[in-house]
């Protein structure tokens, strides 16, 4: 039904990673949301007046941070569709965090101010007035809340939103906080124990979750996180089909925002291919990915010799030897260099970031495993540390 309603109302809906209908995403939820709170912080900041509730009340800021959070949110992604300019040629889809992060930080802010007011009410807790009307606000309240997680959290999974994701978290955590006032209002008035003051403490508690979860979440995308394994197969399958293509590694991925991915990465290629032929099909390789997936390409070519059977013996053996000091490491632009009194073995390993062992440590044992193979190779070894998970899977 959703997705329905997104085809009326936004041309070309299923555009996702344009900026344009990203925006025009960003204002209808930010508009639908800014509405359903504003609605919700006033009524229950009434009732809490009215019926002399700390956890009502407490409810009802919360909402209000919810539809400053809106407000954000709507600015955000306002600002996220601007174009590259001189100063800021990756865009402006970055905005999109820093919204996030700010929506975090006031939700934490909110927190502190209402477990004060929680702490004071247990400590001098004073009479709550029950009514009908104020358990059916309260009712409404959680079937609205639910209704908004369910757009944002499908909205923002549909254009990979993390704004959107941040507020449908703090929309399902509003769900249990709202039960949990509900049930405060029934039975406070018949219990001598500050039932109020606590609910309103873990209204406190559950607020500060959410934005503990918020600031989590954007700050990792902010610092910059690793890629996700289904954005890598991705990127590797495109390469990977083209049939010149003999090996890739040292993929890297840039995410300056939703919409905004640029990656680069090498290609092995056969030397004996003609150039002209190897350039076309790696310009055709990065076409191909920036129109059908929107992603920023570059490639770089590392012709390797393969028609040389006593090449690719020992290419076989120093890979194998590799694989068995740690199946994480890879090899690749392996070349032979002979000379009068030894044999230069050239090659780049690929180990992950966090790997325990220093490159001096691992070229140690990688030279002791091959001058077993024959004393007379010598290693000059390039080590990357990865990008990538580089952690075997299964398909």
């Amino acid at each position: 039904m959703l997705e329905r309603l997104y085809k009326r109302l936004i041309p070309f809906w299923d555009q996702f990673q344009n900026p344009t209908v990203r925006g025009r995403y960003g204002a209808l939820t930010g508009t639908f949301g800014l509405i359903i709170n504003i609605l919700l912080a006033a009524g229950k900041i009434l009732v809490g007046s009215l019926s002399g509730s700390m956890a009502i009340t407490a409810d009802g800021f919360n909402n209000f941070a919810d539809a400053a959070s809106s407000v954000i949110a709507l600015i955000s992604f306002k600002l996220a569709t601007k174009p590259a300019d001189h100063k800021h040629p990756f865009g402006h889809a970055r905005i999109e965090y820093i919204a996030a992060t700010i929506v975090g930080l006031m939700t934490l802010l909110i927190a502190f101010e209402i477990g004060k007011s929680a702490i004071q009410k247990i400590i001098s807790p004073e009479p709550v007035q029950f009514s009908w009307l104020y358990a059916v606000v309260l009712a409404v309240s959680i079937l609205l809340k639910l209704l908004m997680f369910y757009v944002n959290r499908k909205t923002g999974k549909m254009i990979d939103s993390k704004v959107m994701e941040a507020t449908a978290i703090d929309s399902i955590s509003d769900v249990g906080v709202t039960s949990g006032v509900l049930l405060s209002l029934l039975f406070s008035p018949f219990l001598s124990f500050p039932l109020d003051g606590v609910i309103a403490l873990i209204v406190a508690l559950f607020i500060v979750k959410a934005g503990y979860d918020i600031l989590k979440d954007t700050f990792n995308a902010l610092i910059g996180e690793r890629p996700s394994k289904a954005l890598e197969n991705n990127i590797l399958r495109y390469i990977r089909e083209n049939p010149l293509v003999l090996g890739v590694h040292d993929l890297v991925v840039h995410d300056y925002g939703p919409g905004r991915t640029f990656t680069s990465a090498h290609v092995e290629v056969d030397a004996a291919k003609d150039i002209l032929e190897l350039h076309e099909a790696i310009d055709s390789i990065e076409r191909e990915l920036a129109e059908k997936e929107g992603i920023s390409l570059v490639l770089h070519m590392d012709p390797i010799v393969v028609d040389d059977p006593k090449i690719n013996e020992l290419r076989n053996q120093i890979d194998a030897l590799l694989r068995q000091i740690d199946p994480l490491l890879s090899m690749h632009d392996f070349r032979v260099m002979p000379g009068r009194n030894r044999t230069n073995l050239i090659f780049d390993v690929e180990v992950p970031p966090e790997y325990e062992s220093t490159d001096a440590e691992l070229k140690e044992r990688i030279d002791r495993e091959v001058r077993e193979i024959d004393p007379h190779y010598y290693t000059m070894i390039a080590f990357d540390r990865s990008f990538i998970d580089l952690k075997p899977t299964l398909e």
